[in-house]
């Protein structure tokens, strides 16, 4: 690397929240759309609970 790369310093690229899931398995993308499914009931579930209790 030159001196002109270093004068404003060699930065990583930015990382994102949340990265593209494109180009993952299918298979897998299903799957994980189901387990996200699941587990926002049980937050609800334990959410209601809560509020009962």
């Amino acid at each position: 690397m030159s001196r002109k790369a270093h004068r404003n310093g060699i930065k990583k690229p930015r990382t994102h929240r949340y990265p593209s899931m494109r180009g993952v398995d299918p298979k897998f993308l299903r799957n994980q759309r189901y387990a996200k499914h699941g587990s926002e009931k049980a937050v609800r579930e334990a959410r209601a609970a809560a509020q009962s209790a």
